[in-house]
């Protein structure tokens, strides 16, 4: 860097006027696109990291909550061979967070196949309360042979932070950082933020972050696993968040699509999800 700058010195004291001009102009665009180069270099993952580290302390500064209610509307559709649905199942649920205990009451379930609709909304509740009693009785078989554990320390919709999020300290050292161009939501330039695991593992994410220029609210992530699992052919999901006025981040919607299976087993799945009249009970 200093050569180049001494020999554009030089360019300059070498002559007059226009002389001067005219032999310094080739180094000055060397000079520049050398300036250029270093900043997409360096500056730019720089910046990345710097945004990374701001958004782990933004989504540890919003307020905690481990007691609240919602509603969710599932649409589950299984796809053919050329990807048009199959069949179409919708669920719509009231859903309890209570610390680590989920407890959802179904409201509506329907079923659309071949162009018919029907209610499966009693045989929904039934299957659910045949799960819910087998689930109690292996937490109380695991109680009486002394076994710990077993339970789900979390949940899909307490939004996942560790799993979702790359920003902790811990995990940001898992991954590279970079800033995509050009990014929008609806017309709504944003920052994109994209992360790529060092490492490539099943279980770690990675994918594209976008977020709000000035609030740095992440509106939505749109991730894959680093590595994916020999029988999944493909398996990508979006998640959509959004802060409510009592301040709580939270989980909005969720669109995932599945393709894989083994043998004569194949599943090709698009599933949407949507969370709405958030309470919190805290």
């Amino acid at each position: 860097m200093d050569r180049i700058r001494q020999g554009f010195t030089s360019a300059l004291s070498g002559g007059r006027g226009r002389n001067a001009v005219k032999s310094a102009l080739p180094v000055l665009m060397f000079l520049i696109l050398f300036l250029l180069v270093e900043f997409y270099i360096h500056a730019r993952p720089q910046d990345a990291a710097l945004l990374a580290e701001e958004l782990g302390r933004k989504l540890e500064a919003y307020p905690k909550y481990e007691n609240w209610t919602f509603r969710s509307v599932s649409v589950n559709r299984e796809m053919t061979k050329n990807w048009t649905p199959k069949k179409t199942t919708v669920l719509e649920k009231s859903i309890r967070v209570s610390g680590g205990t989920i407890t959802e009451e179904i409201l509506r379930a329907t079923e659309e196949e071949n162009g018919k609709v029907k209610d499966i909304t009693q045989d929904r509740i039934k299957k659910a309360e045949e799960r819910r009693r087998k689930a109690e009785k292996e937490r109380a078989g695991r109680e009486r042979r002394g076994i710990r554990g077993g339970e789900r320390g979390g949940s899909i919709y307490s939004i996942g932070l560790e799993e979702v999020f790359p920003f902790k300290e811990e995990k940001r050292n898992l991954y590279d950082f970079s800033l995509l161009e050009g990014s929008e939501i609806g017309g709504r330039p944003v920052l994109a933020l994209k992360s790529s695991a060092k490492s490539k593992d099943e279980d770690l994410l990675e994918g594209v972050y976008y977020i709000d220029k000035e609030s740095l609210i992440i509106l939505k992530a749109s991730l894959r696993p680093s590595k994916i699992p020999k029988i999944i052919k493909d398996f990508a999901f979006e998640l959509g968040f959004d802060v409510l006025p009592s301040g709580h981040f939270v989980l909005r919607d969720i669109r995932m699509k599945v393709n894989g299976g083994i043998f004569i087993k194949h599943i090709r799945m698009e599933v949407e999800e949507t969370y709405k009249d958030y309470e919190i009970l805290n």
